[in-house]
């Protein structure tokens, strides 16, 4: 059997505005960010989201029948919408965390740890 010794998380960023652009001084944080990300040895993917586009939220076929699908509108209201991400594999959720208050951004950062479905297979 394996044995787990980091979890993987999402860091979804959050912000107000789809595309800020912010100062060369809030690029500069983000570029020292993601090298520390780097270095540590924690990042394994990451990316900034362009806005949604009018009709880019698709309704899956299985969702369809549901009451609630909706018409293809957004599953967040309200100003907030996810902007970025990181996915991380960090030696304990504490870890993880500690990243996330260490993103130089003015929104918010959602902290999802992943479920491992590798669990009891033998490597």
């Amino acid at each position: 059997m394996r044995i787990i010794s980091s979890v993987k998380v999402l860091l979804l960023l959050w912000a107000v505005d789809d595309a800020s652009e912010g100062t060369q001084e809030d690029l500069d944080a983000w570029v020292a960010y993601d090298s520390d990300l780097r270095a540590a040895g924690v990042l394994l993917e990451g990316g900034a989201l362009q806005p949604l586009a009018e009709n880019g939220l698709i309704v899956p076929r299985l969702a369809e029948s549901r009451p609630d699908a909706g018409e293809g509108e957004p599953p967040v209201s309200g100003a907030w919408k996810p902007n970025g991400f990181y996915l991380l594999d960090c030696e304990d959720i504490t870890a993880a965390h500690e990243w996330a208050r260490r993103a130089p951004t003015y929104g918010r950062v959602e902290v999802r740890p992943m479920f491992d479905f590798d669990l009891g297979r033998n490597d």
